[in-house]
């Protein structure tokens, strides 16, 4: 083989590589985006185990429920997000003096 034609095979392969890994790197940054806005799990489990222990605990104190209901209803409605969410719900849990 002449050095031309090892040249020539050198650069494609040099461009496949090149290639692929820009499209690579493209589909991660695609999939990055569309999970911005994605809850993260363990930290959404925590709040739903922390809702739960809350709704044991005060049963029967209407103030609290209350608080609770309409906590929950602002998070639902998307006036606080998740973060906002877990640390009232830390709060609730340390006035009652319980953790989980």
């Amino acid at each position: 083989m002449d050095t031309n034609t090892i040249g020539l095979v050198g650069g494609v392969v040099i461009i496949v590589v090149v290639f692929f890994a820009f499209r690579k790197k493209k589909n991660t940054q695609d999939i990055l985006e569309q999970n911005n806005n994605i809850v993260p799990l363990m930290l959404q489990k925590s709040t739903q185990a922390k809702v739960v222990r809350l709704q044991h605990i005060i049963y029967g104190d209407a103030a609290a429920e209350e608080t609770l209901q309409r906590l929950t209803a602002e998070y639902k409605n998307g006036q606080i997000n998740v973060n906002q969410y877990n640390d009232k719900l830390d709060k609730m849990l340390s006035r009652f003096d319980t953790t989980l």
